[in-house]
């Protein structure tokens, strides 16, 4: 799934995080997509790692770095 403003909130709602809500993308990010979705009761972030870097030249990466940083988030916040 490519991450959009449809698709966070889809995402969020499918995962039972949230019932709806509006997103709209955060610009200028090189290395992910990142879109901020707000409800009623709260606001989240949700990122989608490229797997091609946006700069000039080519820079690939390994998406799966998302999940390292999603484990480290959840190592610090418990």
């Amino acid at each position: 799934m490519q991450l959009d403003v449809t698709t966070a909130v889809e995402y969020l709602v499918t995962r039972g995080l949230i019932t709806g809500g509006t997103a709209s993308v955060l610009e200028g990010g090189v290395s992910a997509t990142v879109v901020a979705v707000d409800t009623h009761e709260r606001r989240l972030v949700v990122k989608q790692a490229l797997p091609q870097l946006r700069v000039a030249q080519t820079w690939l990466a390994d998406p799966q770095r998302a999940s390292i940083e999603a484990a480290a988030l959840e190592l610090l916040h418990g």
